[in-house]
């Protein structure tokens, strides 16, 4: 899989909350690092040039960063050898609660349309995860990374994005991932 590429991004990682690997070690832990040891082993023996991880647990949905802005992140960080086996955020440096990002979908989407709380889905007071900020220092001082996506452009093309019916078929809504 890694045979003649320069360049691996490995973005796959642990689906699950810290906590639930907390609970349920193996079923978490043990699939996902025999599949990242055995990518590394594979970048190692075809002596790629670059290879760059990037742990799901690290990465929540809440964060404001889009897609787009990540992508770019990701390639400027591999366009920098010194940053090899640096800690690097792909971040906004900005923080937004769960309850604006509602607000501004419903003003955005419906207008009319009232927040209801599903119990079940409220994380305890326990949970792993209070606030979600990520410092992106070590990115913007490359002077070549900033975030082109403020959270207003980045839900309107999340937005638009489920407008389309055939995105709108690949969406779950029935499922709740945590």
């Amino acid at each position: 899989i890694c045979q003649g590429k320069d360049y691996i991004f490995n973005l796959v990682g642990i689906k699950g909350s810290p906590k639930m690997c907390a609970e349920q070690p193996v079923d978490f832990m043990v699939p996902t690092l025999q599949f990242n040891t055995n990518m590394m082993e594979a970048a190692h023996r075809a002596k790629v040039k670059w290879y760059l991880y990037t742990s799901s647990v690290g990465v929540y949905a809440p964060a404001d960063v889009f897609v787009e802005d990540t992508v770019d992140a990701l390639i400027t960080i591999s366009e920098h050898d010194f940053l090899l086996g640096e800690v690097i955020n792909i971040s906004t440096g900005k923080e937004h609660r769960i309850i604006d990002i509602a607000n501004l979908l419903i003003k955005k989407i419906r207008p009319s349309a009232k927040i209801i709380l599903d119990e079940d889905r409220v994380r305890s007071e326990k949970s792993e995860v209070d606030r979600l900020l990520g410092d992106n220092s070590k990115l913007i001082m490359l002077d070549k990374w900033t975030p082109k996506h403020n959270i207003n452009l980045g839900l309107d093309k999340t937005i638009a994005w489920f407008k389309n019916p055939n995105n709108l078929n690949l969406y779950k809504p029935h499922i709740y991932n945590i």
